[in-house]
């Protein structure tokens, strides 16, 4: 901490502004920028616009038909039942289980194809 300033920065990001006595108080950012004479600070305040028009699509999401996902499923099982045989799951349905929870977290366009049971 430097003598002499009125508000400083701690090393972890805290704000905070010295008083008269010695004492510190913990601010917020808005205060501190303030109190160092920094304009052109304005807080982000409310949600984001909607822009209008039609959503962009991405097309690397698109493209995944329900072959390609099979094909994913596929790979999955293949290698989380050498690992069954190798003892790191306990039984054949607890393997193919996580295999579809892989490929739907590793390919969230295959969702719609192998859906959570309910």
């Amino acid at each position: 901490m430097v003598e002499g300033k009125k508000f400083y920065r701690s090393s972890g990001g805290y704000y905070y502004k010295k008083k008269a006595n010695g004492d510190k108080v913990r601010i917020s950012k808005e205060e501190y920028l303030k109190g160092k004479g920094i304009s052109g600070y304005k807080k982000k305040s409310g949600s984001p616009k909607k822009k209008s028009g039609s959503p962009k699509k991405n097309k690397s999401r698109a493209g995944y038909s329900k072959d390609k996902c099979r094909s994913h499923l596929s790979d999955k099982i293949g290698t989380n039942m050498k690992d069954f045989e190798k003892g790191k799951w306990q039984s054949r349905k607890q393997a193919l289980a996580v295999s579809y929870s892989q490929v739907n977290t590793t390919h969230p366009q295959c969702e719609r194809y192998f859906p959570k049971p309910n």
